[in-house]
């Protein structure tokens, strides 16, 4: 872990360059951009022969769809005390999501005229699973409870298939469960570019949602227009922020469990007023390190992508906070709720030291899917809003119309817009043209 001092001149431009990441290399956006026009040209083959060059497994078109015998084989190989617990998760999010349904609603405008809302949800959605590292079932209950309950139409799921062309039995079972219309095998930018372009296998859809890798994130980002989607969401980065009261081994913990996402691209920073603190978190992270056994393909987050800073107060660790806008921030100070007061950008906060990452990764209830990479500055994570579209409606009489008329016509003549004056005029002319 490397540790940067704020009072230390030669380190700010260091500090400068960690907060200000970028989004994905410039390697990235080309490779990306190559698949993306790949499998806008060649649909289904192009996205098998991505799949067999970056998943090692060789598909036929039929075979990316799972078949309904598959669910049926899956079903049998998952515990069933496995599903009472996926059973509790998915009524604390559903809890936590049914609070956010948002209300129709109208309001006099006078003279009997109405404007409003109405709520409509989306068509079909395409929920992006990532396999490789693990499969991450919580990600299935994140994305299709909150999308179920916003009445969301088709929702379709794109996860990446093992070397035998296989998806996760938990993945397949708990998707079934939640009422998941169909799985693909398909993975990477490719499965993004297939949703968001539809192929003769793939259905195209209306939005899609889910984390990712460097390259899911890369794919969605280019697509956006093309395909709405919810947001930047990978890879996994976490900021504690912690005063001298804090546990070491607590937050050594937490920063390894975002290391061990596996994609080398995680980022785990401490920022404390406790020089003492960030010492013996490092400490700490070399002897938990040892005892786990996903550590070697830790090894590169680790290395490039955990950090400490050292502040003069916790005055100055908030504003670092605020300014990097991390997707997950725990704060572990003696007087967390007060801090909290002054927190204005992270995808979610994890008050006091129970409440790690991973309760909200698997069990607590706001969706996991959140911003990253700085994101948080301007968005929000995953939740039923994203599986809804808001609708105006404007409901005029004549007499409301011609009240305002002046006013229409006035500002559409100072835009140079004649024809918007018209549709008003002609209204109150009464003309009557067949």
């Amino acid at each position: 872990m490397k540790v940067f001092k704020t009072n230390n001149a030669g380190h700010r431009s260091a500090i400068k360059r960690l907060t200000g990441r970028d989004v994905v290399s410039s390697r990235a956006t080309e490779k990306v951009r190559s698949i993306i026009d790949a499998v806008r040209r060649s649909g289904d083959r192009s996205v098998l022969e991505y799949t067999l060059l970056f998943d090692k497994v060789r598909l036929t078109a039929r075979e990316m769809l799972c078949s309904r015998a598959e669910f049926g084989e899956a079903a049998k190989l998952v515990p069933k005390d496995f599903m009472a617990t996926v059973r509790r998760i998915r009524k604390n999010i559903s809890d936590y999501h049914k609070k956010q349904l948002p209300r129709e609603w109208v309001i006099d405008a006078g003279m009997r005229s109405r404007v409003g809302e109405i709520i409509r949800p989306v068509e079909t959605v395409g929920i992006y699973v990532p396999g490789g590292a693990a499969p991450l079932v919580s990600t299935l209950l994140m994305t299709v409870v909150p999308a179920k309950i916003a009445n969301a139409g088709k929702i379709i799921v794109a996860t990446p298939p093992d070397t035998k062309g296989k998806i996760n039995p938990c993945i397949l079972t708990v998707a079934d469960f939640l009422g998941v219309d169909e799985i693909y095998k398909i993975g990477g930018a490719q499965a993004i570019a297939a949703m968001a372009f539809g192929t003769k296998t793939v259905p195209k859809v209306d939005k899609i949602v889910g984390p990712g890798n460097k390259y899911v994130t890369e794919a969605k980002r280019q697509l956006f227009g093309t395909v709405d989607i919810d947001c930047i969401a990978g890879p996994s980065e976490i900021l504690v922020l912690a005063d001298g009261s804090a546990n070491p081994g607590f937050i050594a913990a937490d920063m390894l469990s975002q290391a061990e996402h596996g994609t080398g691209d995680e980022i785990s920073l401490l920022v404390t007023d406790s020089a003492d603190l960030a010492e013996n978190v490092r400490r700490e992270l070399k002897r938990q390190l040892a005892a786990l056994g996903r550590r070697e393909m830790m090894a590169r987050a680790l290395r490039e992508g955990t950090f400490a800073i050292v502040t003069r107060d916790l005055d100055e660790a908030i504003e670092i906070t605020n300014d990097f806008a991390p997707e997950h921030l725990e704060i572990v100070t003696r007087k967390p709720k007060s801090v909290l007061k002054r927190i204005n950008n992270a995808g979610a906060v994890f008050i006091g030291e129970y409440s790690p990452v991973p309760v909200g990764d698997f069990i607590a209830g706001p969706s996991h899917v959140l911003p990253t990479n700085g994101a948080a500055r301007a968005s929000s994570g995953l939740s039923v809003h994203d599986f809804l579209k808001r609708i105006g409606t404007i409901e005029y009489t004549k007499e409301k119309l011609d009240s305002v008329a002046a006013d229409i016509e006035r500002m559409a003549l100072v835009e140079g817009l004649d024809a918007h004056a018209e549709t008003v005029k002609i209204r109150q002319r009464r003309e009557n043209i067949p």
